[in-house]
Order: structure tokens, then C-alpha cells, then sequence
């Protein structure tokens, strides 16, 4: 493919970085897919005479660049059944993104970047102008509450809002509850068509390979840690695995791969993509040194590459190095060629300065090609449609079968008919169910018993029991992490934002309960750096799975203490009219943790926020 005239290329119409549909990479690579639907048309056959399918074709490069990314990227948009890359970070695939984007937005629903992410992406696809309507002119509104709030209206964009936040809410609950396996999974798998679907439709079979590895990693994950979306999401963050994909000549897909990763396979097809790219010269070189024609023992010179005029002892050690480089050029070169077992294209991008091509020591693929060509004496030139004037050489050897239309027999065979399970529902699962501890006392905190205590919040407009025990929790998670003379600032600043609705008042009455609590000197030992807050732990007692999470955690060499925080008003005096729930989700901490650190005592207490006041319940020796 040769360069085009600059004066042809429009480079203000697109960002700078942009390719230009005449950049010869893009040419190169629509050209290529050009002639892979000719050869996968009905009239084109092999030397079998049978159709070629996509199986067939395998297109190979020196390197992972740009022209290999591109042929990947033209292949999609064409339709042309592709595997993708040969090899794939994990995290730099673009599902993956996406799932990183939704955990994120799992754990703070204030992330508006992640949101918008994860509604462009291919579970929803969101387009630029959905975007833009749903976030413009939203005042200090988050992007999550826009979305719920656009859900309850009428039109295509409401309906692509109550799509996104149902299932959204579905599998927040599910990896709330069971994991990010449960949580990964029902986003593949709900709706209609399915995410999984969906994502093979915008990034191709392609995206398979990934979206598999990274089920894989959460179910490894969930084998040695807690099943909770945050630590898997750290997970995530702080691996980069590179994943190798197999090269199945049984998946119907054109593959595309380099010359390294293609030893031992074959295919009918063959395209040579970037044949001419040359690494010309030499770097720097280690070599040893030399007195009358003998090697010094132990003795070794090193050279800096791009030196224009080395030394003789340099430039020999030099050329050496160069003699070496092109051996190994040459040997990839007939490894790559070897694959083809039908046919062998050579292609690339003809270099702007012709001078080193056709200096012998500078010969790229396709130039040795055609010199190997020339020598052969045989074949014909063929008119290209991309450049007349320049004629493609082609030479053919054996048996001509594959430009005449044959007819493919048709050969019956018989097909046996689907089993009837296959057309039942799928009867539900028989694992365990996993409880949670913390909803054995759930009740208690919305039906307070005895006399009401200000500000109980439960009047239209304001905040129910349970969501203002949230935002305590919350406060006490967050806040013992701040300077002391700021926490109070924060305090109303944190219930400002998450209960904009309540009156002032009630924001100050929370502020001081909580400060009542980070500033007695008796609960210092609670909010200690080494104290761990909203711990997640799971674990079996009495043949039950339980998942939960401690509020505040310390882990000390001759003891583990732990503590539940709760809101109720007014808090029982006595340990005796401690509600029943609240019992049993402390024996269960309480027999988890002793699971986790048999060889210390395990202390329990209910810190109770509004006395304030410690009320310990359980202690295991």
C-alpha cells in the first residue's frame, strides 16, 4: 500500500491523533478484509473444493502494533468473524473497564465518571447525546440520583434509564449478598437480549476470552478472601495478567496472532501484514575483546549503539551483531511463511524512502519475496485495484483449483432430534442459602419499643430509623480517619449531602451524637489506626453460611474485640432487654471470629450512639 500525497489528507476534519480513512495502516488493513470476504464468498474454493471459512484465514505480524491493532479493529467493524488478539491484558480490555467501572460504582453510588462509564458501555450504550441529556442542568444532583429520578418519567430515555437502574439494583444486591462471581454473573446474564450478547455484539467473540478469565479470577478470589466487591475490586486494581489465548483452528474465526505466538499451526490463508517492517541497525552490543585474533579471558568491551563511525575492533564486533539480527529476521520470515498451506499473501506499507530497500543488507519481507520471486522465473502480474500502476506479482505452484465455482455437495446426514429437557425451565439451585447476621436484628431498629426519643425522623419528608442508622454508621466509618478538628465540619457536610431533605436541626443532633462518641476517652481504643472498620467475614456455625460485616475491628496479640454500632432510641439500660436479633448477629460474630483466631479470647459489645455507652455482650475464652 503506498503513501498518498499530503495534500489529500484533510487532517483538520479530526483530532490530531486520529487516523485519516488515507492513512496507509487503515488502507492496508480494509484491503486485507477485502480480500477475505472474496475468498469467504460461495464462488472461492479451496484446494479441497470446499468454501473457505473464517477458520481458515490466520493473519500474522512481526510485532503488537499499530498495524495489528488495526487489522483487529477493521475486522470488527467489517463483520468478519475475529478471535481478537492472541494475547490480552486484562486490564486494558475494554470489557473489563467496564466491569471495573460498575464495582466502583458498587461501592460509592457518588462516583459519576464510573457511572457514565458503565451506562456507555455495551450493557446499556448509553450514546454521547443520551449522556448529555440525562447530566446537563442537574444542579448538585449526583448522576445516580439523575438517573433514578429520569427512570420515573416517560420517552426513550426514560426507558433506557429504568433498564440501566433495574438491573443495576439487581446486581448490587447480588454481589452485596453473595460476591462479585454473583455480582459479574447477573449482569451477563440478565435482560433480553443478555449482557453477555450484548457485549459480543459491540466488541465481538473477542470479548469472550476476557469476560471468561475475569468470572475465573472472581471465583478464585472468593476461594481465599471474603466475598466482598470492594477487596475484589483492590484485587483487580493491583494485578495485570496478560492472557494468552489459544490458538483453536476448530473456532470458526479468523485469527490473528503474531509470527512468535504461530509456531506449530497452519492454515489454509496466510497474510504476512507487515512485511515491511525492518529494525534497521544495531543497539548497543557486548562483545569480547580480542588481542591477535585470540579472545581475552574474562575480558568484555560494551559499545553504545548509533555510533556512525565505530573503531575496527567495534565495527567488526558490529556487523557480527547485524550478520546475527538478519539470520533471525530470516528465520521468523520462514517460520511466518511456513504456516500457509494453500495460500501466502505478502503485504505492507511501502516505505517513503526506497534507497534501503533495496540495499541487500536492508531487505524486509516483502522484498525478499519479491527477490525470491524474480529468481523463480514464474508467475504473472495481476492489475490491484489500490494502485494501477503499480502491478501485484503472483505466482502459483501445483494444481489450480480454488477461482472456479464448484458445487459443494450437499450431503445429508441425519440430525437427531433435541431432547426434551432441553426445552425446560431449569429447575433452581439446591446450594445453601447464605444468611447475613445483621438482618437477625433488623426489626428492632425500625419498631423501637418505650418512649420516643428526638429526632426520630419519622415524619413525611424525612429519614426512616434505618436510613438514619446508615448515616451514623457511616459517619463513624469515615470520620476517625479525620483531624479532630475537623471531624464536626465533616459531620455536616456528610449528612448535608446524603439527607438533604432533613431540617438542620436533626443534622446538628447527629453531629453531636456522633462526636459524643469519638470524643469519649473510653471508646478511644475503638478508632485506634490499628482498629479495622466495616470488616467483611464469612464462615459456617451450626451448618448455616453466613456472610457479614463487623462495624469496628481490633485485632490485638492477646485479645480480638469487636463491636456492632446501634442507633436505637432509647437503647435498652440493661443487658437483659437486649432484643433477641441483636443476640443472636452477636453470637454469630462471635463464633466466626473465634474460628478466624482460635489461640485469643473474643470480646463482643454493642456500642450504643446515642447514650452514648458500651454495653459488652459476648466473650469467648
Amino acid at each position: 500500500v503506498p503513501h498518498l500525497p499530503i495534500e489529500q489528507c484533510n487532517p483538520w476534519d479530526l483530532p490530531v491523533d486520529t487516523p485519516s480513512p488515507d492513512d496507509p495502516t487503515r488502507r492496508l488493513a480494509h484491503l486485507i478484509c477485502d480480500e477475505i470476504e472474496r475468498l469467504l464468498a460461495a464462488n472461492v474454493t479451496n484446494g479441497n473444493g470446499a468454501p473457505y471459512r473464517p477458520k481458515d484465514v490466520m493473519i500474522l505480524c512481526q510485532r503488537r502494533g499499530a498495524q495489528f491493532h488495526e487489522i483487529i479493529r477493521t475486522l470488527s467493524l467489517r463483520g468478519i468473524p475475529t478471535a481478537g488478539s492472541d494475547r490480552v491484558s486484562l486490564k486494558n480490555d475494554v470489557a473489563v473497564k467496564d466491569f471495573m467501572a460498575l464495582l466502583r460504582l458498587a461501592s460509592n453510588r457518588q462516583d459519576d465518571l464510573s457511572l457514565a462509564e458503565a451506562l456507555k458501555s455495551p450493557l446499556w450504550q448509553f450514546t454521547e447525546d443520551d449522556l448529555y441529556a440525562l447530566a446537563y442542568d442537574r444542579g448538585g444532583r449526583s448522576l445516580w440520583s439523575q438517573l433514578r429520578a429520569a427512570a420515573e418519567k416517560t420517552g426513550d430515555l426514560s426507558s433506557k434509564c429504568a433498564t440501566a437502574r433495574d438491573e443495576m439494583d439487581r446486581a448490587f444486591v447480588a454481589g452485596a449478598q453473595k460476591g462479585p462471581f454473583a455480582f459479574l454473573s447477573l449482569l451477563l446474564e440478565q435482560g433480553h437480549p443478555n449482557g453477555r450478547y450484548r457485549f459480543r455484539q459491540r466488541l465481538g467473540q473477542g470479548s469472550d476470552e476476557a469476560i471468561n478469565e475475569i468470572l475465573n479470577e472472581a471465583l478464585a478470589f472468593e476461594l481465599k478472601h471474603p466475598r466482598h466487591l470492594d477487596l475484589f475490586l483492590a484485587h483487580l486494581e493491583e494485578m495485570n495478567p496478560d492472557i494468552k489465548k489459544e490458538g483453536d483452528s476448530e473456532i470458526d474465526m479468523v485469527r490473528v496472532m503474531t509470527v512468535h505466538g504461530a509456531k506449530g499451526l497452519e492454515a489454509p490463508v496466510v497474510f504476512l501484514a507487515d512485511c515491511q517492517y525492518f529494525q534497521q541497525g544495531v543497539g548497543d552490543i557486548l562483545f569480547p575483546l580480542c588481542e591477535q585474533g585470540e579472545a581475552l579471558n574474562g575480558f568484555l568491551a560494551y559499545a553504545p549503539g548509533g555510533k556512525q563511525k565505530d573503531a575496527g575492533p567495534v565495527k567488526i564486533a558490529r556487523d557480527l551483531a547485524f550478520q546475527k539480527q538478519m539470520e533471525e529476521y530470516r528465520r521468523k520470515l520462514y517460520v511466518a511463511a511456513t504456516r500457509a498451506e494453500e495460500r501466502l499473501y505478502f503485504c505492507g506499507i511501502a516505505p517513503k524512502k526506497t534507497a534501503a530497500s533495496e540495499d541487500p543488507r536492508f531487505s524486509s519481507w516483502h522484498t525478499l519475496a519479491v527477490q525470491a520471486f524474480a529468481r523463480m522465473g514464474e508467475g504473472e502480474e495481476v492489475i490491484v485495484p489500490w494502485a494501477e500502476d503499480t502491478p501485484l506479482f503472483r505466482i502459483e505452484r501445483g494444481e489450480k483449483k480454488g477461482e472456479k465455482p464448484q458445487e459443494v455437495s450437499q450431503k445429508t446426514s441425519s440430525v437427531p432430534d433435541a431432547p426434551t429437557w432441553l426445552q425446560k425451565d431449569v429447575p433452581p439451585e439446591t446450594s445453601s442459602v447464605i444468611a447475613f447476621p445483621s438482618t437477625e436484628g433488623a426489626g428492632e431498629e425500625l419498631s423501637d419499643q418505650g418512649p420516643v426519643m428526638p429526632p426520630r425522623c419519622a415524619a413525611d419528608g424525612e429519614l426512616d430509623p434505618r436510613a438514619r442508622g446508615q448515616l451514623l454508621h457511616m459517619a463513624l466509618q469515615y470520620l476517625p480517619e479525620a483531624p479532630p478538628d475537623r471531624r464536626a465540619d465533616l459531620a455536616r457536610r456528610l449528612f448535608a449531602r446524603h439527607a438533604p431533605q432533613v431540617s438542620h436541626i436533626y443534622h446538628e443532633e447527629w453531629t453531636k451524637e456522633v462526636m459524643a462518641v469519638l470524643g469519649d476517652p473510653l471508646f478511644h481504643q475503638l478508632f485506634m489506626k490499628d482498629a479495622r472498620a466495616e470488616v467483611a467475614i464469612q464462615g459456617v456455625v451450626d451448618g448455616q453460611r453466613y456472610s457479614g460485616q463487623i462495624d469496628r475491628l481490633l485485632v490485638q496479640p492477646d485479645k480480638v474485640l469487636f463491636i456492632d454500632f446501634k442507633t436505637h432510641r432509647p437503647p435498652p439500660q440493661d443487658i437483659a432487654d437486649l432484643p433477641a436479633g441483636i443476640r443472636t448477629q452477636m453470637s454469630i460474630y462471635s463464633a466466626l471470629l473465634a474460628q478466624r483466631y482460635p489461640d485469643r479470647p473474643v470480646e463482643g459489645a454493642v456500642l450504643w450512639t446515642y447514650a452514648p455507652r458500651l454495653m459488652p455482650i459476648y466473650s469467648r475464652p
